[in-house]
């Protein structure tokens, strides 16, 4: 029903566009320099720099296993979030100030979720034996695509400012846990594999995925992979609504999935300079 967009397709349309970033760089400091005006940025400098003398929220083995033992998603939940949202503050603040008041406290907090022996929350973990991951497992799930974007956003923003083997060390975990995976496996639940619909997973963990690519991924060809794979799934989740437009899982779902959809849209049509394959993403 849909056209189809071929690997030498979207790998012609990469090489033909040399793209441009979808966001401004810490290093672009007209950009920078006027936004720190504005109210909502002096609020997140106050809340950046309140968490430089914050502990890191800790992660432990038993708050993975409090999900299966006892049914709560928050010991390890509240935590794995605080600190991607603590990252982006810190990564906010820095672009804001330009200081550098705020590059230990992002190398620190990145490298913690780096660290962390999974992305995956524990409420989505059931092939992992033993309700503990294992070294090195190819899950992927909501959370581990939203993280590895995260990191790779980062990465971006905060550019040479950050430690090299912090910069080397997200390319490597974001292969590890994201790009990997996502071109070895088909048999995703939220891949259609067990014979469920499509729903808001696709769109966000296909598009996190391939919008972390988009960051960080230098070698077109995997790149190109990564993107025939992931706008094939992202116009079966397309399909997937309803004539009126909406879903079955609710309101609050669809706008879940559709704004990781649209933020991966986004920044494909970025690097693409609008051209060629940002015409396969019907956004």
């Amino acid at each position: 029903m849909n056209a189809v967009y071929t690997f030498e397709q979207i790998r012609a349309a990469l090489r033909a566009t040399a793209g441009r970033a979808a966001f401004p760089t810490r290093a672009e400091r007209a950009v920078w320099g006027a936004l720190r005006a504005g109210r909502l940025a002096q609020q997140a400098l106050v809340h950046a720099s309140a968490i430089l003398v914050e502990p890191l929220p800790t992660i432990r083995a038993t708050d993975y296993l409090a999900y299966t033992r006892d049914g709560a998603r928050e010991p390890f939940g509240t935590p794995s979030e605080r600190r991607r949202a603590r990252l982006m503050l810190l990564a906010l603040g820095e672009c804001l100030e330009d200081q550098g008041r705020f590059l230990d406290a992002i190398v620190d907090e990145a490298w913690a979720i780096c660290e962390q022996s999974t992305w995956v929350i524990p409420a989505h973990a059931g092939e992992f034996p033993h309700q503990l991951p294992p070294p090195e497992h190819t899950l992927i799930d909501l959370f581990s695509a939203i993280t590895a974007l995260t990191l790779a956003e980062v990465d971006f923003l905060i550019g040479t400012a950050l430690h090299p083997a912090l910069r080397a060390r997200i390319r490597h975990e974001v292969q590890l846990r994201s790009t990997t995976p996502f071109l070895a496996r088909d048999d995703f639940r939220w891949m259609g594999a067990t014979g469920l619909p499509i729903n808001n997973w696709m769109a966000v963990c296909a598009g996190c995925t391939a919008a972390a690519a988009l960051y960080l991924e230098d070698d077109d060809e995997r790149l190109a992979a990564v993107l025939v794979k992931a706008i094939a799934g992202l116009d079966r989740y397309l399909d997937s609504f309803g004539a009126d437009g909406a879903c079955a899982e609710g309101p609050d779902y669809w706008e879940f999935g559709f704004f990781h959809f649209t933020a991966f849209a986004h920044l494909l049509a970025e690097r693409t300079a609008a051209r060629s394959i940002s015409s396969a993403i019907r956004a």
